[in-house]
């Protein structure tokens, strides 16, 4: 929403330019072609121009910065958000490692140990809070 946003300042923005620059152009081969007095009005209205032309362009380069800026920060949120899944995806894989451990041990018991991660993990999203899987799977122990 913000890059829309931006977006449509910097074509407003453009467009008032464009404007301006016609006006410039105009009064400026007026004043090539011989039509140069100009009365205290126009003068003023000229000046006026040259401000906004000026003003406009000092707010089309900050409107770039703070739009580099989001793109910056955007790019950063999306890196910490990529090493998270990392992290989360290693933490599933040691669960899973624990699960296939136990089950070449004893298949049969160890069945409703990986249904049961299964069906955590996969209805995360109806909790509250997060749940933990069965305490088989999560606890880490050292061999002695």
């Amino acid at each position: 929403r913000d890059k829309e946003i931006h977006l449509e300042k910097v074509a407003e923005m453009s467009e008032s330019i464009q404007i301006l620059e016609r006006e410039l152009r105009i009064w400026e081969e007026n004043e090539e072609s011989g039509e140069h007095s100009f009365k205290p009005d126009q003068q003023r209205r000229l000046d006026e121009v040259k401000q906004m032309m000026d003003d406009k362009f000092k707010e089309k380069v900050e409107l770039r910065q703070q739009y580099s800026s989001l793109k910056v920060q955007r790019t950063k949120s999306q890196i910490s958000l990529d090493q998270l899944k990392t992290r989360m995806r290693s933490v599933t894989n040691v669960k899973a490692q624990r699960i296939r451990t136990l089950q070449s041990v004893n298949p049969r018991k160890c069945e409703h140990l990986f249904r049961a991660c299964r069906w955590i993990d996969d209805n995360q999203n109806c909790f509250r809070g997060p749940i933990h899987g069965p305490i088989l799977a999560e606890v880490k122990v050292g061999n002695p």
